[in-house]
């Protein structure tokens, strides 16, 4: 586990969680960043998003709102890469931050009834944004599944 993430873990101030968020993009730098950093990256980013606007009035922070898009980018092109099990986690990571956490369960379910592969791929096809209610509405059973 990174320091970052550790020390992110184990603080729960909005100064603290955005000096680890600095940390741990730092470190998720590089042409093929490590799947668990990139998913650790998304963690804090969700967390900072949220504390953010909890302290600064409802507003999101536009610079935490890009980079949360961008963690899942650099997410949606590591699993292209490598679709292993630590880009398969980091997915579930990016589905739960952005108000999918049911079908991030389903994703990591150690079920024969899983998500296979093939459907992880179509989240990520060309443009990952675009493609979250097809994904959800023809693998998870239409948008009833959707977290509200």
């Amino acid at each position: 586990m990174d320091a970052s993430y550790l020390r992110f873990l184990r603080t729960g101030d909005l100064a603290s969680w955005r000096q680890c968020l600095l940390e741990a993009t730092e470190q998720a730098r590089g042409p093929n960043p490590d799947a668990r950093q990139l998913a650790q990256r998304m963690s804090i980013a969700t967390y900072v998003a949220w504390l953010g606007a909890l302290s600064e009035g409802g507003a999101r922070d536009g610079d935490t709102t890009r980079l949360l898009h961008r963690c899942a980018d650099e997410i949606g092109a590591a699993f292209l890469r490598d679709p292993s099990a630590d880009t398969t986690y980091a997915t579930a990571v990016v589905l739960a931050s952005f108000g999918y956490s049911r079908s991030a369960e389903r994703l990591l379910a150690p079920t024969v009834n899983a998500t296979p592969p093939v459907d992880v791929e179509s989240i990520w096809a060309s443009d990952w944004r675009s493609n979250y209610r097809r994904y959800l509405e023809r693998a998870l059973q239409g948008p009833s599944d959707v977290d509200a």
